[in-house]
C-alpha cells in the first residue's frame, strides 16, 4: 500500500465527511468516494469497511456519518487530522466575509 494513496484517501474522506455534516454531499461525491477506496486501496479492509459504514449511516443520519468518518480517519492515518481541518474552517467562517466575497444576488 503506497503512503500517498493512504494520504489521498484520508484527505478525500475528510472532505466527504465535512460535506456530509454540512448537508452538501452529492450522490456524485458518494460514488467518487467509493470508487477512490476501491481503486486506491483495494487491499485495505479497514478503509473499505469505513466507506460501507459511512454510506449506510449517511442515509439515516448524515451528521453522525460524517463524524464517524472523521473519527476513523484520525485513528487510521496519523498524517491527516480531520478535527483540525474543521476547526480551521470554523476560524475562517468566524472572521466574516469581505464585501467582495458576498453574493450580489442575495443583497
Amino acid at each position: 500500500m503506497r503512503r500517498d494513496c493512504v494520504q489521498a484517501f484520508a484527505l478525500l474522506a475528510c472532505s466527504v465527511a465535512l460535506k456530509a455534516k454540512t448537508g452538501r454531499l452529492s450522490v456524485r461525491d458518494q460514488l467518487g468516494f467509493a470508487i477512490a477506496a476501491l481503486e486506491w486501496l483495494p487491499a485495505q479492509d479497514a478503509a473499505q469497511t469505513a466507506v460501507v459504514d459511512f454510506t449506510n449511516r449517511f442515509l439515516v443520519d448524515p451528521v453522525d456519518a460524517g463524524t464517524r468518518l472523521q473519527a476513523f480517519v484520525s485513528n487510521w492515518c496519523e498524517e491527516v487530522n480531520p478535527t483540525r481541518l474543521e476547526a480551521t474552517l470554523d476560524e475562517i467562517n468566524a472572521q466574516g466575509v469581505f464585501a467582495w466575497q458576498q453574493r450580489a444576488d442575495l443583497k
